[in-house]
């Protein structure tokens, strides 16, 4: 599944939890994270304690970029150029 945009994911995964398990869950407490090493980062153990440890947080603002041909999607967030985004994202409900 692609997501036009983090709030776009954010308004999916709301969604995905309401029919789960019942619950109503407003789409502002939903974070949206990548990984800092795309990569190696999905392939390490999390640490539970600081689950936000080595992630980068996803904001409303940043914009996904996806090349089915290379099959890659990047993210452009604020001044930085694309950024690798890699295969895996995390969320987190706070």
């Amino acid at each position: 599944m692609y997501f036009t945009s983090p709030v776009h994911a954010r308004r999916v995964f709301s969604m995905q939890s309401c029919f789960m398990c019942g619950l109503v869950i407003d789409s502002k407490r939903i974070k949206l994270l990548r990984y800092n090493d795309p990569l190696l980062g999905p392939r390490q153990l999390p640490n539970f304690e600081h689950i936000t440890e080595q992630k980068s947080v996803i904001e409303a603002s940043d914009t996904f970029t996806v090349d089915t041909d290379r099959r890659v999607v990047k993210l452009k967030s604020g001044a930085d150029c694309d950024i690798a985004v890699g295969s895996q994202l995390l969320y987190v409900v706070s």
